[in-house]
């Protein structure tokens, strides 16, 4: 019988060890959790390595530092982060976990946001994609799903010049959710009227990471918003060396000013050139994730920095400023939880 006491005693301590990590993390995440004057996110991340979590933790870091947090607090648990600050800042930390994916895009084309003209209704809210899960939507699935109604919005020469009534024959597409909406043609998503900037946005968070595709993405308009059609990306994050968060003496507003590497610069420059066509002054859009930012008419090439003007706040320009000089996450993350307690 002494083996048998032995095993039982060995197992009996991986229980113990198990229960002993169990309760360092209930110990110091309810801690962070209920830490009197403190902002606490919990982020999950899934199939990921240990070292492409440090990675993302390091980019954290540097978010917060970036945007003037006070007292940041990043720590892991297997493959959970818990961020924390001083103070009430839940929005802000909610979108210090987005990729930071930015790209800046020659605009071909733009169409005014008539998706909730359709009467169809709404996408529903759980469409986006789960963070760190591999989500495929084949397209022929999709265009099956359509069935002739596809075949007609192959027919679309300008969005534009479609009347109400035509509008409304194309209804079925209205119903699509983000991820089957990712599923089809960069050119098919911009012509058709009924897809709309509330499902363009609730596509998967990396639906237009890849630089080397045209992509479809809505402003943030306030007013009303507007569809890009967006050439391949001429320059991306990594060709930034830094951004600034500052108050605009002309308009009073907040911006954020964008300083590049070497290359970028002239990455920079050559895209403005690009779009500046000897005086055609065509828009460039700067994207970031599934949203752009600003798309500003290019009336001269540039041979200095980038501006990203908006409806700032100062919060929101440093929050910005601090996503885009830290770099993007290499990874998505899932957000289990996010709160203040007072």
């Amino acid at each position: 019988m002494r083996p048998l006491r032995v095993v039982l005693v060995a197992a009996g301590l991986v229980v113990v060890l198990a229960l002993a990590g169990t309760a360092y993390w209930l110990f110091t995440g309810g801690r962070l959790h209920h830490e009197s004057g403190r902002t606490t996110m919990v982020l999950t991340a899934t199939g990921y390595d240990k070292s492409t979590v440090d990675s993302a933790m390091q980019v954290m870091r540097k978010r917060l530092s970036a945007a003037g947090l006070s007292d940041p607090k990043v720590e892991r648990d297997l493959n959970r982060i818990v961020v924390s600050v001083a103070g009430e800042h839940v929005n802000e930390l909610v979108a210090m976990a987005e990729p930071g994916a930015l790209r800046f895009r020659l605009a071909l084309a733009s169409t005014a946001d008539r998706g909730s003209t359709a009467g169809g209704p709404p996408a529903p809210d759980d469409v986006r994609a789960p963070a760190g899960t591999a989500v495929e939507v084949e397209r022929q699935e999709v265009i099956a799903k359509l069935g002739a109604v596809y075949a007609a919005a192959l027919k679309i020469i300008d969005p534009d010049t479609l009347s109400d009534t035509e509008v409304q024959a194309f209804e079925p597409f209205s119903r699509l959710t983000g991820v089957e909406v990712t599923a089809l043609p960069a050119e098919i998503q911009y012509k058709v009227p009924t897809i709309g900037c509330a499902q363009l946005a609730n596509r998967p968070r990396d639906a237009v990471a890849d630089p080397d595709q045209q992509v479809v993405a809505c402003d943030k308009g306030t007013i009303g918003r507007t569809k890009y059609l967006l050439d391949k990306a001429k320059v991306v994050g990594s060709d930034v060396r830094e951004a600034l968060a500052g108050n605009d003496p002309s308009s009073g507003g907040w911006v954020v000013q964008v300083r590049f590497t070497t290359a970028g610069q002239s990455r920079w420059t050559g895209l403005t050139k690009e779009a500046y066509g000897n005086g055609g002054a065509r828009a460039v859009g700067i994207v970031l994730d599934n949203n752009v930012l600003t798309a500003p008419a290019i009336r001269d090439v540039i041979v200095g920095n980038a501006v990203i003007s908006g409806s700032f706040g100062r919060t929101a320009a440093r929050t910005l400023a601090s996503q885009l000089t830290s770099g993007s996450l290499p990874l998505l993350f899932s957000l289990s939880s996010a709160g203040y307690k007072p």
